[in-house]
């Protein structure tokens, strides 16, 4: 009995990420494109960050796609809570790393004593692209272990329905878009905002 009513819950809660992925899908199908003008400032600023603007619908649809593998997998469901717990930790310590790293990246470059800062970066560079790698490896699985701790809080809290917590908590580690702000030089005033990628080439 135990073990039908598992492969119960397994069934339902593969249905119900299911159908929150097609509609998520559906959404950004619908809603992703967007209109340039045919001149003027702004179609000038897309000609030069076109190829490095954030795309929200292709990040909405990995982001999917990584949910539903990493789901399918489970593989927290085979590490002891104190494993879980260290490799969370040591995931936050990664992004604490790639972060210090970044900032050491662009200090460089946004020092004028430096005259060629490409040079002086190669080493801070190896070291951000070595620790990037590692936190995608590892982030992964941090997010399936925080994300599966939050949905037992809340349906041991109560708020789930019949046993299942619906939408699903889905938890991915993401860097923020940077911000392209074009703004006249005599005011204050934001005439353009464009996303772009979080990490940048700084060449």
């Amino acid at each position: 009995m135990k073990f039908s009513r598992k492969i119960k819950t397994i069934i339902q809660s593969s249905w119900c990420l299911l159908r929150l992925g097609i509609l998520l899908s559906l959404l950004v199908f619908f809603t992703a494109g967007s209109v340039l003008p045919p001149s003027g400032l702004e179609s000038q600023a897309y000609a030069y960050t076109r190829h490095i603007e954030f795309d929200y619908g292709a990040w909405t649809l990995d982001a999917i796609a990584a949910k539903l593998s990493s789901w399918a997998l489970s593989l927290n469901r085979f590490l002891p809570g104190a494993a879980q717990s260290q490799l969370v930790l040591d995931t936050l310590s990664q992004v604490s790393l790639v972060n210090t790293l970044q900032t050491e990246l662009l200090l460089i470059y946004a020092d004028p004593n430096i005259e060629n800062p490409h040079t002086a970066s190669k080493v801070v560079q190896v070291e951000l692209d070595k620790a990037q790698r590692k936190l995608s490896d590892l982030a992964p699985l941090a997010e399936s272990i925080l994300q599966s701790q939050l949905m037992s809080v809340i349906s041991e809290s109560g708020l789930g329905g019949l046993g299942q917590v619906f939408p699903p908590s889905l938890y991915q580690f993401s860097d923020t878009p940077q911000s392209l702000v074009i703004s006249p030089r005599e005011e204050i005033t934001q005439v353009l905002d464009i996303s772009l990628l979080p990490v940048l080439d700084a060449d």
